[in-house]
């Protein structure tokens, strides 16, 4: 149920009460389809397994059921523009065969034109986004707090490991000095990055002495989050032999609602991030000027959105292997859960996740000249680097 807001307890208590759960009445089930049908799935969808599918086929009568396998494709089919054109082409071929099989004469077809699908679907979302009820400050502060609670465990997925050290490397090595803004910081976890991967040796030794000081800033719209960023980071810091005081690393943090101007003065800081965040705000395009206006001439500030249409499928399964403990994958599903009311939000347009061209377009109107955006977070996310 990856990407919907459900009530599993429900959910799985209807699947037990009607025998949905075994595997005996699925065959059952499978004995009794009279009709063709067919079957579609993605090559890397981690949540299907193609071997028992192939075997439910074996049992459907007169051998009416067919298995299409979608190479490029991962759980949400529609993920990948090309793939589902050639999924509603396969489906087109299966009925027209199933026309031909029956004596039918088939309609003329015609292909749609996807560029006024496209129109339509942007036309949709303004229209769910606007008859959608208007969330105030205080509302936006109890869904961010809730979802909060649970997005810390989410650095021990790998693949977000990896989309860290994408979003360190184009931000740059640090140096002496660097006044670094984590601009929608959370839980604090690219604050914890910073300290752990920059300053930690490879074998995961204890932390080594700093050779220099250098200041972040965490800002975010929910009190709780920093409160939780700032204890993290205390007990991080505390851990840290240096010489003197002078240089141990500095972590302020700052109640900031990004939909409104920052209070930095222009050139502020050497290195922004603002992971995840901008595509939750009213005017992504306004945000990211804002957040050059901050930089320092020459500074780095990357910024980061999901991509339209997202799968998180692969990037979840392996956050359930993560889990080592009952609690563990119970905090798992709870994330998941959450993480399905993003998508929710976004399919009813109160959210916009970014593509390449949005983004490059954003920069073009800033009159930002030295850009480049890349993909990461297992193909799921847009990031954009800005050199001022």
């Amino acid at each position: 149920m990856l990407g919907f807001q459900i009530n599993a307890n429900e959910f799985l208590s209807d699947a037990i009460r009607w025998n949905f759960h075994l595997p005996e009445t699925t065959l059952e089930d499978m004995k009794k389809i009279k009709i063709p049908f067919c079957l579609i799935a993605g090559a890397n969808d981690p949540w299907v397994n193609h071997n028992e599918i192939k075997s439910l086929l074996n049992l459907a009568e007169g051998n009416m059921g067919e298995f299409i396998l979608m190479n490029d494709a991962i759980h949400q089919l529609y993920e990948n523009p090309s793939t589902v054109k050639e999924i509603l082409k396969q489906i087109v071929m299966r009925v027209q065969k199933s026309f031909e099989l029956s004596g039918n004469a088939l309609p003329q077809l015609r292909e749609p034109n996807f560029r006024e699908i496209a129109l339509q679907s942007r036309l949709e979302k303004e229209r769910l986004r606007v008859s959608s009820p208007t969330s105030n400050t205080t509302e936006d502060e109890g869904f961010w707090s809730g979802y909060l609670e649970r997005f810390h465990f989410i650095i021990r997925i790998p693949e977000y490991r990896r989309f860290y050290e994408k979003l360190s490397t184009l931000l740059g090595p640090l140096q002496p000095g660097d006044e670094i803004l984590d601009a929608g910081c959370g839980n604090g976890s690219f604050g914890v990055w910073l300290l752990t991967n920059n300053f930690q040796e490879k074998d995961q030794s204890p932390l080594r002495q700093f050779p220099f000081r250098f200041t972040y800033t965490g800002a975010d719209l929910v009190p709780s989050a920093l409160v939780s960023a700032q204890s993290t980071h205390s007990q991080i810091l505390k851990n840290i032999p240096v010489n003197s005081n002078k240089d141990r690393p500095v972590y302020n943090y700052n109640i900031s609602d990004l939909n409104k101007p920052m209070p930095y003065l222009n050139g502020y800081f050497d290195k922004i991030c603002c992971n995840l965040v901008i595509s939750y705000l009213t005017n992504p395009r306004w945000v990211l000027g804002e957040l050059v206006r901050i930089l320092k001439p020459g500074g780095h500030l990357v910024a980061s959105s999901l991509k339209p249409s997202p799968d998180l499928s692969l990037i979840y399964s392996s956050f359930i292997e993560e889990a080592n403990s009952k609690d563990e994958l119970e905090e798992a599903r709870r994330l998941l859960n959450n993480a399905s009311s993003i998508l929710e939000k976004e399919r009813h347009g109160q959210f916009k996740f970014l593509g390449e061209n949005e983004l490059s377009s954003m920069a073009r109107e800033l009159e930002v000249s030295n850009f480049s955006i890349e993909r990461s977070f297992g193909n799921q996310a847009n990031v954009i680097k800005i050199v001022k």
